[in-house]
């Protein structure tokens, strides 16, 4: 995510915006592990809560630098760049009616 260019006044404002970013997608994971490995979804959250910011992303998300950037999900900003459509076919998913 770019920094807000600007007086210094924004800079709080421009932390927020990357921590509410950072948020969106740990829940994200959480929810992604939590549906077929509780034990790992516990142990993220665990690591959110007590490693160094650093540490913890590179843990979980040293993979992924891009997904940080985006202020959504990896599936929705595929969705919004390439369509619904497309999104499905990546994901081995059926069209229906009503997509």
């Amino acid at each position: 995510m770019e920094k807000i260019q600007g007086p210094p006044t924004y800079q709080p404002l421009d932390h927020h915006y990357k921590e509410r970013v950072l948020q969106v997608h740990v829940m994200s994971e959480y929810a992604r592990l939590g549906m077929d490995r509780i034990q790992a979804a516990l142990e993220l959250v665990l690591a959110y809560f007590t490693l160094a910011k650093d540490e913890f992303l590179r843990r979980y998300f040293q993979a992924k630098p891009d997904l940080l950037q985006h202020a959504t999900t990896a599936h929705s900003f595929q969705r919004i760049v390439h369509g619904p459509g497309e999104s499905r076919a990546n994901q081995g998913g059926h069209r229906t009616a009503r997509s």
